[in-house]
């Protein structure tokens, strides 16, 4: 998902752009804040997380949200910056605030000759890679993509609240099983991939810390859930990518969603 992004060729798609093929990610400027304490989030796509490349064009936003106590509620849209769309929130209480942004689809058409590096590099399954197989001859790859982008943080004391394990409804979206905000080096911290709002078997999750140069790649079990060892303190992103072939519409759907955390050192 790091590279393939100069591959992809415009055809008759117009505004089609390279960087679809990136990772979109929502990054909070403080993992831990206090009520009534504004935290800025910025919005990118880039290949080098957690480095912001490309900020987000407005009107590409569907929806951006938070949710906190049980109540959802837009989050405030601040504006386009250099490198990053900048939006920003406080909030009133005590609890976990997950915040969330679904950018909408755009199509791409891709020339045949780089369809496998992409698939390799989103970690396509074999059933994406055979549909492919028996349809390269006789048509070119089109596909509409989507991106989800989600974080977690504590407001005040958030110890009871739990709601960080629940859904807020993205299309493709991973859900933490264990506590982000306890996740600690040398432990283990285990994720959930939903597809509309059911688990995924069989699907590939990554994770990339802040300062690591590759991903661990981990697959979903019969419940959706992956497990990672966690190896270094920081910043980290979950990400993942669910591709499907739609036979009425003669193209692929692609859903790309990330989940970004922070993970203690002690």
């Amino acid at each position: 998902m790091r590279r393939f992004a100069s591959i992809f060729t415009f055809g008759l798609l117009l505004g089609v752009t390279p960087l679809c093929g990136h990772d979109t990610w929502l990054q909070p400027s403080t993992f831990q804040t206090a009520p009534a304490q504004a935290v800025s989030f910025h919005l990118t796509s880039g290949g080098k997380y957690p480095v912001p490349d490309h900020a987000i064009a407005p009107e590409r936003i569907q929806a951006a949200s938070f949710r906190l106590a049980g109540n959802q509620a837009p989050l405030s849209q601040v504006g386009r910056g250099a490198n990053a769309f900048q939006l920003s929130q406080s909030f009133d209480r005590d609890g976990v605030a997950t915040a969330w942004v679904t950018l909408h689809p755009r199509p791409i058409e891709l020339a045949n000759r780089t369809v496998a590096q992409y698939l390799d590099e989103i970690h396509a399954r074999m059933e994406v890679r055979a549909t492919w197989s028996r349809l390269r001859r006789h048509q070119a790859w089109k596909e509409t993509y989507t991106k989800h982008a989600k974080t977690v943080l504590s407001v005040g004391d958030a110890r009871t609240d739990l709601s960080w394990s629940e859904p807020v409804g993205q299309r493709l979206e991973i859900i933490p099983i264990t506590n982000p905000f306890t996740a600690r080096v040398g432990q283990n911290a285990s994720f959930r991939l939903l597809y509309q709002g059911k688990p995924i078997a069989g699907a590939s999750l990554g994770l990339r810390h802040d300062g690591m140069k590759h991903a661990k790649f981990q697959t979903t079990d019969a419940d959706g859930e992956a497990t990672f060892p966690v190896e270094k303190a920081g910043r980290a992103m979950v990400f993942s990518v669910h591709l499907d072939y739609r036979e009425d519409q003669g193209m692929w759907v692609s859903d790309f969603s990330t989940l970004t955390i922070e993970v203690s050192g002690s």
